[in-house]
């Protein structure tokens, strides 16, 4: 309500004070000593898109509240927040209620397997509070989906079918698979990351940069009609790294980077890596 308070203000052109600058002088106005009342008719149209917003607001929660029903979860503005933050809090399976927002997040060695496949978006945190988080698999989907794998987390295999995926891996992070699909994925990982394949089945857009020394242990391939793969850490993709489709630029940019070679089968092959960060 707060958030929107300013929004409904600003409708009727007012300011929290009172009477906004650019009120228009012929207004029919009555003043008593707390309230300013303004002859709004011409805003009504500015009056039923705010109460949409009242109306969708309410809507999301009451939606959310009937299917958050989990322990140690909460409805904050729609979303299903699950707050696994204390030690060995959600070490069984961690399942997002289907077609709210859901957002989990972990603390120290807090989270098993976590299911957010059947959300309608998913936010992930397993970075928060020092590293160790989230030993079990991960599932998400939904419109999009935002991992976040902190220091010697996320150990077990990631899976993202999200229309949007973006999988951020720290350091010692994500030791097992990462398949992300969708539209557009991103995967980025750190120092010793990313330890077993990164596979994207995402249907428009993949970028994989592998920037740790090393990361990217396995192989790193891509289905993706445009494809950008950077394995620009020292000793940064150890597997076979591969893209097809449209267009692909592959980058084995430092020392002893992609030792078991690269294949581009794309219509377009750039290997200079242009545009790797």
């Amino acid at each position: 309500m707060r958030r929107l308070l300013p929004l409904l203000l600003s409708a009727c052109s007012l300011d929290e004070t009172g009477l906004g600058s650019d009120a228009a002088t012929s207004a029919d106005v009555v003043s008593s000593k707390d309230v300013t009342v303004v002859d709004a008719s011409a805003d009504a149209g500015t009056d039923a898109i705010a109460a949409d917003v009242f109306e969708a607001s309410a809507d999301a929660q009451a939606a959310c509240e009937a299917v958050c029903k989990a322990p140690n979860a909460t409805c904050v503005n729609g979303v299903c927040v699950f707050d696994c933050t204390a030690n060995a809090a959600c070490l069984t399976k961690t399942t997002c209620p289907a077609n709210v927002p859901c957002e989990v997040d972990c603390g120290f060695t807090s989270c098993g397997d976590i299911d957010c496949s059947k959300a309608s978006a998913c936010k992930i945190d397993c970075a928060g509070n020092g590293g160790s988080e989230c030993s079990g698999t991960i599932t998400c989907g939904g419109s999009n989906c935002d991992l976040h794998c902190g220091y010697l987390s996320c150990s077990k295999d990631i899976t993202c079918t999200a229309q949007t995926c973006n999988v951020t891996c720290d350091t010692n992070a994500c030791k097992a698979n990462v398949n992300v699909g969708g539209q557009n994925a991103t995967v980025t990982c750190g120092d010793q990351a990313c330890s077993g394949n990164v596979t994207c089945t995402a249907a428009t857009k993949c970028d994989v940069t592998c920037a740790g020394n090393p990361s990217c242990s396995g192989t790193v391939s891509s289905a993706a009609q445009t494809s950008t793969l950077c394995c620009t850490g020292a000793g940064a993709c150890a597997g076979k790294v591969s893209c097809g489709q449209l267009s692909c630029e592959i980058g084995c940019t430092n020392s002893g980077s992609c030792p078991a070679g690269t294949s581009c089968t794309a219509k377009t092959c750039v290997l200079d890596a242009s545009t790797c960060p």
